[in-house]
């Protein structure tokens, strides 16, 4: 995913993924991997806030979901610190 260097509009989602386990789980316990749920959250690039608008209205109520503005990325340049000994 290739986030937008300037302003846009996104969507943040956050769903449960359900996996279940493997057979192992249920015949031998401690072995094998057990079922479980998994939260997944979801970076949504918006081609404006209407459609940023559009796509939380026709989200499932359950879903959390929330619409953003940004404004500025952030980006850390690399540094690079030379030490002297002694």
């Amino acid at each position: 995913m290739q986030i937008p260097p300037s302003k846009h509009f996104a969507i943040i989602r956050e769903t449960t993924v359900h996996i279940p386990g493997d057979e192992r789980s249920r015949t031998a316990p401690g072995h094998g991997y057990p079922e479980r749920d998994e939260t997944v959250i979801s970076y949504e690039i918006c081609a404006d806030e209407k459609d940023m608008e559009i796509r939380i209205l026709s989200a499932p109520a359950h879903q959390e979901i929330y619409g953003v503005y940004v404004s500025a990325i952030f980006h850390r340049e690399p540094t690079i610190k030379v030490v002297k000994r002694g």
